[in-house]
């Protein structure tokens, strides 16, 4: 998940970079006002690897999410399990520390009487 994050943040500064450095002007200026669909299209063209890199990761993303979630529920029971043997061990142990209290009690009353 972290390297994911990682790659996305580098991305986007990649993504950031480009935007800053792409200077369009002059070529919308000189360009016939019947070729600036064309020209957009040029210029986005740019963008595409980019643009790829970044679907590819929000598909792995889907992946990642898909397999944590599976993972997790898998760990449900195990978490339920361990929080049961958790609750008897504390029980148990409880039980121990009340029967050595009352034997201590036990001893001292019969030393004492």
């Amino acid at each position: 998940v972290q390297e994911m994050r990682d790659q996305r943040m580098s991305l986007e500064q990649q993504l950031r970079e480009m935007i800053q450095k792409d200077d369009i002007t002059t070529s919308l200026v000189t360009a016939d006002r019947s070729e600036m669909k064309k020209l957009f299209e040029e210029q986005l063209k740019k963008y595409d690897q980019l643009k790829v890199y970044l679907e590819q990761n929000l598909a792995a993303q889907e992946n990642v999410l898909k397999a944590l979630t599976d993972a997790n529920v898998k760990y449900a029971a195990v978490r339920k399990a361990l929080a049961e043997v958790e609750h008897k061990w504390n029980t148990t142990v409880q039980t121990l520390v009340a029967s050595y209290e009352a034997y201590e009690d036990l001893m001292k009353k019969s030393q004492e009487g």
